[in-house]
């Protein structure tokens, strides 16, 4: 719905390691070791060992990131507007989209920054 600007600085994501994954109804947090953490209320793809799986944020959904955990965030890019991917130290991409017209599809908190996309 607001979408992410091209340039905007997510370095701070850089080198964290996903060290839980946490479900609600409609809602998937990941959390990041010192403080960092994602909510996800969108579509999202992962692709791990060359295969690409979608996602959304039914409680269901988080298992297809369980690959994801104890790995580092490698690199980050901002493919289009609201299109944010990151790349993680086991060779796997999560790629979330801006997929809510009408509401928030991803936070991103972190280093007293907050991101809602």
């Amino acid at each position: 719905m607001y979408g992410l600007a091209k340039n905007e600085d997510l370095k701070f994501l850089l080198s964290k390691r996903l060290d839980q994954i946490s479900v609600g109804l409609f809602q998937i947090l990941l959390n990041f070791e010192n403080g960092v953490s994602i909510s996800i209320e969108c579509v999202f793809e992962c692709t791990v060992d060359g295969k690409l799986i979608r996602g959304n944020n039914h409680p269901q959904s988080a298992s297809l990131l369980f690959p994801f955990l104890g790995e580092n965030i490698q690199a980050f890019s901002v493919e289009s507007e609201g299109i944010l991917k990151l790349e993680f130290s086991h060779g796997g991409v999560l790629t979330l989209y801006d997929s809510n017209p009408d509401s928030e599809s991803y936070q991103i908190n972190g280093t007293g920054k907050s991101i809602i996309v």
